[in-house]
């Protein structure tokens, strides 16, 4: 799971630096960008898809809705995953779902 952190983050982060260059009016698009993070022992680039900052705030919505001794538990479940830097995340931008689409969330 460790592998996959800065993938997501870097993710994460270039969606958040997209919106703010280029504001939350209208739909978000499918790709908001591109990024480079490192996996394993190279550099890969890739897109930032919006869906991924969409997983990533149900993930962390999830997380915050649980009771102090729950996230211990989350914790010690996660430990040595590398994964709890997900949950340090903190997306600048939010999305929601009208129907079945992705919209940016407003105010």
């Amino acid at each position: 799971m460790a592998d996959g952190v800065p993938f997501v983050a870097a993710s994460v982060e270039a969606i958040d630096t997209w919106a703010a260059e280029n504001g939350t009016a209208g739909d978000p698009p499918q790709v908001a960008g591109a990024f480079k993070t490192p996996y394993r022992d190279v550099e890969i680039e890739a897109f930032a898809r919006t869906y991924t900052l969409w997983m990533v705030q149900r993930t962390l919505d999830a997380w915050a809705a649980l009771s102090e001794p729950e996230r211990e538990a989350v914790l010690a479940a996660l430990d040595g995953t590398g994964w709890d830097a997900t949950l340090a995340l903190r997306p600048r931008h939010r999305l929601v779902k009208r129907g079945y689409q992705l919209a940016w969330q407003e105010g």
